[in-house]
């Protein structure tokens, strides 16, 4: 669960754009595309570069989740006190951001402007 709300009629588009991007770019065949000495087949290499823009669509989708929990958290409507227990990945993913900067570490490849 990418993020730790239920979905409604008020935002149901939300729901289907999320499912719509994750349905999109993981697929079965994308396992086999992934191997090395396959990208090079045309067929391979066009599944690869629609994989890539697919995946893209998901990302954008997660980023903006996580841009409106961390404004939630900012302006106090999202409690952010629960550090021993998330609520879904988003929360896992913005404390892992928050423990790397509290401690001084370069926040690696937890980032997500």
């Amino acid at each position: 669960m990418l993020v730790g709300y239920n979905f409604e009629k008020t935002n149901m588009d939300e729901f289907l754009e999320i499912t719509k991007a994750s349905e999109k770019a993981f697929t079965l065949i994308d396992v086999a595309v992934m191997q090395k000495s396959l990208m090079k087949l045309p067929v391979f290499k066009q599944r690869l570069e629609k994989l890539v823009a697919e995946t893209g669509e998901f990302l954008t989708s997660a980023r903006r989740q996580i841009k409106n929990r961390n404004r939630d958290i900012e302006n106090g409507s999202y409690p952010f006190d629960t550090i021993d227990d998330p609520q879904d990945f988003v929360d896992t993913f913005l404390m892992k951001m928050k423990r790397r900067k509290d401690s001084g570490k370069d926040s690696g490849t937890f980032q997500y402007d």
